[in-house]
């Protein structure tokens, strides 16, 4: 498991995990997020973008190994498809009384183990966004899902930017 040093010494290493089933159409947004971040962006070293798909326990030596953790997932809730939720793994460990999406328990269960394991999990927060159709098998998402990806990645551009890591957009060829 990773040293944590001090932040005087060295930039916060920050993992950005999309997760997600790229078979059941919007369940897949966290990793598509990853991919258009990897298209339109160039990060600094300390940053990696990292498509966990629905690996659960196997995103354990990513979790323990950094400062900051941004997940992206389609999260089941009220509200309705597009909506977008920014919440804690502690509230959502809290509201999650059955499956919010089909890996969710094994990524829940997988911060509580880098919790024991370290005595404390990286500052995380999680980016949802309500699915309109995560059941249906497919591999693009939805029209209305997929509009709402400049979003997230503004979202999660605003993090990086409070922690003062520059990120460079890529140059469009026009």
């Amino acid at each position: 498991m990773k040293q944590h040093k001090s932040a005087q010494t060295r930039p916060p290493e920050v993992v950005i995990l999309g997760t997600g089933n790229i078979l059941l159409k919007d369940e897949g947004v966290g990793v598509r997020v990853i991919e258009q971040l990897r298209q339109d962006y160039h990060f600094p070293e300390n940053v990696k973008l990292i498509e966990g798909a629905t690996m659960g326990l196997d995103l354990l030596p990513v979790i323990c190994d950094t400062d900051r953790l941004i997940i992206i997932d389609a999260i089941k809730a009220k509200q309705k498809p597009g909506a977008i939720i920014k919440i804690t793994p502690e509230e959502l460990a809290s509201q999650t009384s059955a499956k919010n999406s089909l890996h969710q328990i094994g990524l829940l269960e997988a911060l509580e183990i880098a919790r024991r394991l370290d005595g404390k999990l990286p500052h995380t927060i999680i980016f949802g966004i309500v699915p309109e159709d995560a059941s249906h098998l497919g591999l693009e998402l939805t029209q209305l899902i997929r509009s709402k990806i400049p979003r997230l990645m503004a979202l999660i551009l605003a993090e990086l930017a409070a922690l003062n890591i520059p990120v460079k957009q890529v140059p469009t060829d026009s």
